[in-house]
């Protein structure tokens, strides 16, 4: 048998939002949404807040979990209790309308397959700054017309400047939404028929 090649589908293209969000100008909110675990990658997120030059940015934590007392420590440690607020766990209608007015999406997951919030951010056309890791950057290159940036991972003090850099840019971009629902430019049933017919073209007599 010929090898067929492996494509990996994020599943997360296929999210819902809202479909009334309308024209939107951007506030100066950097949202995190996710579970307050190590691995989400909220500490690294606090920490670049410590070199965003924005006027007026806000990193607000959307989420519960275990991490949250050792994040509230970094943020007293750093003197970001202006720049950084934890908000809990929100409803998810709430978190939506939130994250579509939403200057930019930080998603800088150390384990993640896809991200739900990233294509939902992506779709409502909010600009994302993730890790150049896992499946968040390769679900950013699905909505190629919305600008993001993937960070390369290194150092946590390096990585937080580059994150923070990047926030930079995406919060001063002239960059007004139309409040039209962004689709994906992945087609499953189309990738996945192609796949099964360059698998039968590879099943043939050996030898």
């Amino acid at each position: 048998l010929t090898q067929a090649p492996v494509k990996i589908l994020p599943n997360p293209t296929a999210v819902k939002v809202p479909g009334d969000l309308g024209p939107r100008e951007p506030n100066r909110q950097i949202l995190f949404v996710a579970r307050l675990v190590a691995w989400k990658g909220a500490a690294l997120a606090i920490r670049a807040m410590r070199y965003v030059r924005t006027p007026g940015a806000q990193l607000v934590l959307n989420g519960e979990g275990p991490d949250r007392p050792r994040l509230e420590r970094l943020i007293q440690r750093w003197g970001l209790t202006d720049k950084v607020r934890l908000e809990g766990q929100v409803e998810r209608e709430i978190l939506l309308r939130r994250l579509g007015s939403a200057g930019v999406l930080v998603h800088p997951s150390l384990h993640e397959e896809g991200g739900n919030a990233v294509a939902e951010a992506l779709a409502m056309e909010v600009p994302v700054v993730c890790l150049n890791w896992g499946g968040p950057a390769v679900t950013t290159t699905l909505f190629p017309s919305i600008p993001s940036v993937a960070v390369e991972v290194s150092s946590p003090e390096r990585t937080a400047r580059a994150m923070a850099e990047a926030l930079d840019s995406m919060l001063n971009l002239e960059y007004r939404r139309t409040g039209v629902t962004q689709k994906a430019t992945l087609d499953y049933q189309k990738t996945i028929l192609d796949a099964v017919s360059e698998l039968g073209a590879g099943v043939g007599p050996s030898g």
